[in-house]
């Protein structure tokens, strides 16, 4: 069977704030941005500072000029790389964004803010793109071929997962900003077990895993995840790999080399056969056929 053209590109892969600098030079500092690249539309995966350099190779590469961006919340890590995506500067290029709806007010007021010139200095009129802002419901929906569905997330305020399945390509799932265990946000009892049957075969899962379990005892309620949790949920789900991701903005490389660590002697425990890997700033994963 041939090699799959379906590649996972991660542009960014922090959480909370960027981290530049020599301390994370090899796993990277940008915030969330994930990038799906193939044939026809792209698609992406938040809209953090990691969409600056995202929106740049495109239009570098003079497309595709038709993006869709898939938003998990409106919290500022994942959304301050909007106003700087190329694209949406660009005339003949459609850029779509859709999203949870925040609490108390729409999913378009917020990015009217975050363009507005009074915390960005291009006016509206310089955006040449055509450019929709759409709140997401909890139907399944296509996105470029991909089926889409989504899951409540247990974070402060309204956040989902992504899972996208295509035929004959590896499947992928994208849950970030997430608290497995403690705290509730807002979600039911039975939140979890739904969470696992969500997720349940899904080849790639790239879940959050911000804390150590250690870390985890004195911050409770900030709505993120171990990788021992993340491990759990994902032999639960018969999940096939875990990408760590939403690195903490205080953990520099060597704190990263020793959380992977401890990550996959974790699985070999907890879930021997599972593949644990980092998620890391400027890698892609080929999503091989089925």
């Amino acid at each position: 069977m041939s090699a799959s053209p379906w590649r996972l590109r991660f542009w960014g892969v922090r959480g909370s704030f960027p981290a530049p600098g020599s301390g994370t030079v090899r796993y990277g500092g940008h915030t969330a941005c994930l990038a799906f690249e193939g044939p026809g539309p792209a698609v992406i995966l938040d809209a953090g500072s990691g969409l600056m350099p995202c929106g740049q190779s495109m239009v570098a590469n003079d497309g595709p000029r038709d993006v869709e961006i898939l938003l998990s919340h409106t919290h500022l890590d994942h959304l301050l790389g909007l106003p700087f995506f190329a694209p949406l500067y660009r005339e003949g290029w459609t850029v779509g964004l859709r999203g949870p709806k925040p609490e108390r007010r729409s999913l378009q007021s917020v990015v009217d803010a975050m363009l507005d010139q009074a915390v960005f200095p291009l006016p509206a009129a310089r955006r040449l793109a055509r450019f929709t802002v759409e709140e997401l419901g909890g139907e399944p929906f296509e996105v470029a071929g991909w089926t889409v569905r989504t899951c409540r997330l247990n974070h402060p305020g309204p956040t989902v997962a992504f899972r996208l399945d295509r035929p004959g390509v590896k499947s992928v799932a994208y849950v970030t900003d997430n608290e497995l265990d403690g705290i509730s946000h807002g979600v039911s009892p039975d939140w979890r077990a739904g969470l696992v049957d969500f997720l349940s075969g899904v080849d790639t899962l790239v879940h959050d895993t911000m804390f150590t379990e250690a870390e985890l005892t004195s911050r409770a309620g900030w709505g993120h995840s171990s990788p021992h949790r993340a491990i759990q949920l994902a032999a639960d789900a018969g999940c096939g790999e875990l990408l760590l991701f939403h690195h903490d903005v205080f953990k520099d490389d060597d704190a990263m080399d020793a959380m992977v660590q401890r990550s996959r002697l974790a699985a070999a425990e907890l879930a021997p056969g599972l593949s644990v890997d980092p998620a890391i700033e400027g890698t892609s994963l080929t999503l091989e056929e089925r």
